[in-house]
């Protein structure tokens, strides 16, 4: 945006959540800046951060890459606003979210953000459509990447498995005060589909405030996620979790053996595992039949 961020609202407005997103979007340096002006920090890429959030709110930053983060505040629509004026007047261009029943004018405003190849197919196919698919939030997923989160005990393998599932070695420290020690977060492509991984800390792990405020509200993120992997191998077992959403249990460290009860076992030097895992958590989000239909949702071509 020619060296300028913008924020964008990511969780629907007007509706009452516990935590709410505002995603920021620009090149490096724009992106440092208004992390730097706003929350006092630059967090690392693939670090986590429980910071304050301009003097309005204290809430979990997410360095998702280079070029975007996200912001998480209590969802209150109050802290919301306050945040997105003050994201304003510090010189972030702020981008409306689309809403449900634009037709059109929706698909193109996905294709200009959409990083994920099998969404850029579908929106093509749905500019064609008579009346285009854009309100069914599992399509939502192919251009708005999904929240993955990643939890289980400590030193069962999550972080292993983020390496490989990202394909590079992700930092797994950062040397400034708030930033949780084993919180990593990435955007990652699965068979096409690009989607948001966090790694959270282990459970049962014990560290300083900061990282166990972040832990807290990295907790809260959890039962936000569009999907959850519950990690758990032979030693550890699975973890006493609960979450209302998409969950998929993932025996990790196959290679010594697979927990039962696994949707799926992975080893971090298996490809053909972890190219199952990958096909199984995009299945899970966007299933077959939203990407065999033609153009809108109605079925086939």
């Amino acid at each position: 945006m020619n060296g300028r961020c913008a924020a964008r609202l990511a969780t629907p407005p007007g509706r009452p959540a516990a935590l709410a997103v505002i995603t920021l979007h620009g090149d490096e340096c724009a992106v440092d800046r208004t992390l730097s002006t706003l929350c006092g920090i630059v967090p690392a890429i693939g670090t986590v951060a429980y910071t304050d959030l301009g003097g309005i709110d204290r809430g979990v930053v997410v360095r998702w890459s280079a070029g975007s983060a996200d912001l998480t505040p209590h969802g209150g629509p109050g802290v919301v606003r306050a945040l997105l004026d003050r994201l304003c007047a510090i010189g972030v261009v702020r981008v409306e979210s689309s809403e449900p029943g634009q037709g059109r004018e929706t698909v193109l405003a996905a294709l200009g953000r959409c990083r994920s190849p099998i969404g850029l197919d579908r929106l093509l196919r749905e500019l064609e459509a008579d009346a285009p698919a854009v309100d069914d939030p599992i399509i939502r997923r192919l251009w708005d990447p999904p929240f993955v989160a990643a939890v289980g005990p400590a030193n069962v393998g999550k972080s292993s498995l983020l390496n490989a599932m990202a394909g590079r070695s992700l930092a797994l420290a950062y040397d400034h005060p708030g930033v949780t020690r084993d919180a990593v977060g990435a955007d990652v492509l699965l068979e096409g589909l690009a989607v948001r991984w966090l790694d959270t800390p282990g459970l049962g792990v014990a560290g300083d405030d900061a990282d166990e405020a972040a832990a807290e509200v990295a907790s809260r993120l959890v039962r936000d996620a569009d999907l959850l992997l519950v990690c758990g191998d032979r030693v550890s077992g699975w973890p006493e979790i609960r979450h209302g959403g998409v969950l998929l249990r993932v025996a990790t460290r196959a290679d010594l053996g697979v927990l039962d009860g696994a949707d799926a076992a992975v080893s971090a030097d298996d490809r053909a595992s972890l190219d199952r895992l990958a096909r199984l958590i995009r299945s899970r989000l966007v299933p077959d039949e939203a990407l065999a239909g033609g153009p809108g949702m109605g079925g086939a071509p």
